[in-house]
């Protein structure tokens, strides 16, 4: 595994975190347990279900910003968001 800490800045450094390999959002939020996602990429439905249960899982209001325009590119609906995660839009 070839360390995160090299070739970035001091400041930089004080944040990086040594991983394994993780491949995929679905591992990426079991393993590193994000507080927030941000869709910005275009990839229609990259939030899956259980991306959305696991993010819900770790967190007890999740940020989730399906951004991707146009709609049909978006990560996940805000309506899935909602349901999937069991969080009020109030």
């Amino acid at each position: 595994m070839q360390s995160r800490k090299t070739g970035i800045t001091r400041e930089k450094k004080l944040y990086a975190k040594e991983f394994e390999d993780i491949q995929g959002l679905e591992e990426i939020c079991e393993k590193v347990k994000p507080t927030a996602a941000i869709g910005a990429a275009a990839v229609g439905g990259a939030f899956t279900e259980n991306f959305l249960r696991t993010m819900a899982a770790n967190n007890e209001r999740p940020i989730v910003f399906a951004l991707s325009n146009p709609t049909h590119k978006a990560e996940c609906t805000a309506e899935q968001a909602y349901r999937v995660t069991e969080v009020s839009c109030s």
